[in-house]
């Protein structure tokens, strides 16, 4: 069984492969500061694309739901974005404003092609490094695991069994077990080793790969988890 640990990017999520490919595809008028971008976010979307946005010397604004944690938008503050609170029904609705009134280009957090494209990295990467037969990958929006799935049969592993793993009450519990094995694993990107542990898994044989997908938990939100 292997980790892919995609908490230990720099930004602390898988995220990241997405974003800077979303960036290198942004039209010229937003690589010459003519104009700025703006994404919606409560979390590691937001941390990536403020962190890109740092990077890059670009300009841009991460609409944020009321319920998202302060910490996160500390953070993406922090690398020198604009966050605007919004409540979860008015997010798009604010982006489409900003878009209109100020011609900022949105970036998609999860309904994107490019986006995708960037997920597919982790995909040939496991291709590559392993050869899998079984991968494990937490399925939210369905970015990553399509990204992965794309990756893998991109590098010919047309065999290997993709399992998309929702989240359930056994989170806890695994999250718990990688923070003992000195890992910091934000519950959701818990998902695919909690389904592995719990025994969630069909026909459980040869090499396995497992998406352990963010790392941005603080100690208070692990603590919650933990009691």
């Amino acid at each position: 069984v292997h980790l892919k640990l995609e908490n230990m990017q720099t930004t602390g999520s898988f995220k990241s492969r997405g974003v800077v490919v979303q960036m290198a595809k942004a039209p010229a008028s937003v690589t010459s500061c003519e104009r700025g971008l703006v994404t919606l976010s409560a979390g590691n979307y937001g941390k990536s694309f403020a962190c890109a946005c740092h990077q890059r010397g670009v300009k841009g604004t991460v609409v944020m739901p009321q319920t998202a944690p302060k910490s996160r938008e500390q953070i993406i503050r922090s690398k020198g974005c604009d966050v605007i609170r919004r409540e979860s029904s008015e997010l798009f609705q604010k982006v489409k404003e900003l878009e209109d009134i100020e011609g900022m280009v949105f970036l998609h957090p999860f309904d994107d092609l490019d986006l995708i494209a960037g997920y597919g990295s982790a995909g040939i990467e496991m291709a590559e490094d392993t050869e899998p037969d079984i991968v494990l990958v937490c399925c939210g929006g369905g970015g990553l695991v399509s990204g992965v799935s794309a990756g893998l049969r991109h590098k010919g592993c047309k065999d290997t069994k993709i399992y998309a793993v929702d989240f359930d009450a056994k989170i806890a519990k695994a999250t718990k077990q990688l923070f003992e094995r000195g890992l910091v694993v934000e519950p959701s990107g818990a998902a695919a080793f909690a389904a592995l542990v719990s025994g969630k898994v069909p026909e459980l044989k040869g090499t396995v790969v497992v998406v352990v997908t963010g790392g941005n938990a603080s100690a208070t939100e692990l603590s919650e988890v933990f009691a």
